[in-house]
C-alpha cells in the first residue's frame, strides 16, 4: 500500500493533523528509521532516504547511515539486531519499519523509552506477522488516545494492478495472500490450531457441574 513511501514522508517531513505538527528532519527533529535486521536497512531504507532526499543535505555518513538536513535536524537508518546500541538516545521522532519482524522487547524496553524525554511521535509500519504484539498494539491504537491505526491492502494501491494481484493469489495461496497483499492478520502459517479457537469465552473461575467438550 506504499508503507516505505509514507514512512519516508513521516520522517523527512513530519506529518500529523497540521503542518508541523509532529516534526520531521526538515524542522530540525532527530528522527531514527529503524529496520528489522541490517541487510534490510543497509539495501532497502538507506537507498531510498538517500533518493528521497535527493542530495539536499548538509552531511551524510554512509557508515552511519546518518543523513543531516539543513537547519538541524537529521534521519539516521538503524536495524534492531543489536538492541542494546539503540539505548540511551532522545529522539523527536522514529520510523519502525516491519515492526511486527522486531521482536516486543525491543519495542517496550529499548526504542519506546528513546521518545519520552522530548515527547517523540512513532510510527510503526508492518505487513501482519500473525497476531503477534504488533497486533495487540494495533487493536490499542484504534482506541487510545493519542494513537491512530490504519489497515491498507494493496490494492489500494494505482501503481499494481489487478492482473498482477491475481497472478500473486494464485502463486502464494489465501492465507499468505491475506497477509502479504490484504494485510489482514491471520494465523502464523503452519499453526496446529486456528486462533478463534482460544477466544475468551474458554476461561472460567469455577468447572460448570456439567459440561461438554469437543476434540480436534
Amino acid at each position: 500500500a506504499g508503507k516505505t513511501a509514507t514512512g519516508l514522508q513521516a520522517v523527512i517531513r513530519g506529518h500529523g493533523p497540521s503542518r508541523g505538527a509532529l516534526r520531521g528532519a526538515i524542522d530540525g527533529a532527530k528522527i531514527w528509521w529503524v529496520a528489522p535486521v541490517y541487510k534490510i536497512a543497509n539495501e532497502v531504507i538507506w537507498p531510498d532516504l538517500k533518493k528521497a532526499c535527493g542530495g539536499a543535505w548538509t552531511d551524510k555518513s554512509e557508515t552511519e547511515h546518518y543523513i543531516e538536513l539543513p537547519g538541524g535536524g537529521s534521519v539516521t537508518v538503524k536495524s534492531a539486531d543489536n538492541p542494546d546500541s539503540l539505548r540511551g538516545v532522545g529522539l523527536d521522532g522514529l520510523v519502525v519499519d516491519e515492526a511486527a519482524f522486531v521482536p516486543k522487547r525491543v519495542w517496550t524496553e529499548v526504542l519506546r523509552p528513546t521518545l519520552t524525554d522530548r515527547r517523540g511521535w512513532a510510527m510503526l509500519n508492518s505487513t501482519p506477522n500473525g497476531m503477534n504484539w504488533f497486533y495487540e498494539l494495533w487493536n490499542r491504537a484504534k482506541t487510545t488516545e493519542g494513537w491512530a491505526a490504519w489497515q491498507l491492502p494493496t490494492s489500494c494501491n494505482p501503481i499494481i494492478g489487478a492482473d498482477e494481484l491475481e497472478a500473486a493469489m494464485l502463486d502464494v495461496g489465501p492465507r499468505a495472500f491475506a497477509q502479504e497483499y490484504e494485510a489482514q492478520f491471520t494465523d502464523v502459517e503452519g499453526a496446529e490450531f486456528a486462533s478463534e479457537y482460544f477466544h475468551d469465552g474458554i476461561w472460567f473461575d469455577q468447572w460448570p457441574a456439567e459440561y461438554t467438550f469437543r476434540v480436534v
